[in-house]
């Protein structure tokens, strides 16, 4: 019987101390500002942001900043990840998905209940009745969003990010967490980070080359209406970070989340198999396929059903390290 491997990473939450502050719109209604994380094993105190007509440059141009950031929403999920690890929560964001309702760990580590706007992923259904509603001093949007830049900025101003790609075309997500970090002034910080990540990944890989040697591992997504396949193009921590071989035979390597017919599978023959699945109904729909248990990754084992808001909705130094610990459970813990 195929095991199974669903790993589960518990996100260490630091706490943090609230100070109360007089909404903008009425002196004597209080508001929780947006708070920032010390140093681990260090005691949390209360910090405010105080930025003095700070201007940055951004996709959409120069923009200035409230003196006094304290009311963040946002309309990228995947920027709750860069948020949080500078210590920073949102007052509103939209959820991580049509069929995934919540707002993932960001909510969960909150020191203040986080106001939920729904699914709203691009110009064509934002809502921006909620959008106002949430009062924001700043809006972090998507690139699929520059359409509607300057009325989101008629409510607060507005930071637009896209993804960043290397040079061959893969997504990198730490140019978009020093982007973030550079409007609170915490890029120093940010550059620590994602340096102590590099060394983590970098031993990783030498772990994993140890243990694997050339072998490769694919990535597939799995819905109920078809399969698509990953290439570095899109998973940098697997193929560039950790230096994972992609499978010989991928159709097209150069693409980034292209469907694939289930017989296509048997030709690309993974060593080890990554599968992305919302739930175990729409993974049964790929065991259940005539070829699964002809797939040498089956036959020895090497598969595993990964964590889908990390792998599939993530985008930043929280789900990179996910998946390094993921690709180590499969690759050498077995």
């Amino acid at each position: 019987m195929k095991k199974l491997y669903f790993k589960i990473t518990t996100l260490c939450i630091l706490s943090i101390s609230l100070s109360a502050c007089s909404n903008k719109q009425t002196p004597t209604t209080h508001q929780e500002p947006v708070q920032t994380v010390q140093q681990e094993n260090k005691e949390s105190e209360q910090v405010t942001n105080t930025l003095d007509n700070k201007v940055v440059s951004t996709l959409m141009g120069d923009v200035e900043l409230p003196s006094n950031i304290e009311r963040i929403t946002v309309l990228m999920p995947h920027l709750n990840e860069d948020l949080y690890m500078l210590g920073i929560y949102p007052t509103a964001s939209v959820c991580e998905g049509t069929t995934y309702p919540d707002l993932g760990f960001i909510e969960n580590g909150s020191p203040h209940e986080i106001i939920n706007l729904g699914w709203q992923s691009s110009s064509d259904n934002l809502n921006l009745e909620s959008i106002s509603d949430s009062n924001p001093d700043i809006i972090f949007a998507s690139g699929s969003m520059v359409d509607s830049f300057d009325i989101l900025s008629q409510i607060a101003p507005t930071i637009i990010i896209d993804y960043t790609k290397n040079e061959d075309g893969t997504r990198n997500w730490r140019p978009k967490f020093l982007e973030v970090a550079n409007i609170f002034d915490m890029e120093q910080e940010a550059l620590e980070m994602i340096s102590e990540f590099d060394k983590q990944a970098e031993f990783a890989a030498d772990e994993i080359a140890d243990a694997i040697g050339d072998s490769d591992a694919m990535v597939l997504r799995v819905t109920a209406k078809d399969l698509r396949y990953y290439t570095a193009q899109g998973m940098q921590t697997l193929y560039t970070d950790l230096g994972v071989t992609e499978p010989y035979m991928i159709p097209s390597p150069d693409a980034m989340f292209e469907a694939i017919a289930a017989e296509q599978l048997l030709d690309i023959n993974p060593d080890y198999l990554f599968v992305i699945a919302q739930d175990e109904s729409e993974y049964q729909l790929l065991t259940d396929t005539p070829i699964w248990s002809h797939l040498d990754c089956v036959q020895n084992d090497q598969v595993m059903v990964v964590d889908f808001q990390r792998w599939f909705m993530g985008f930043g130094l929280v789900s990179s390290k996910q998946i390094i610990e993921d690709c180590k459970n499969l690759f050498i813990v077995q």
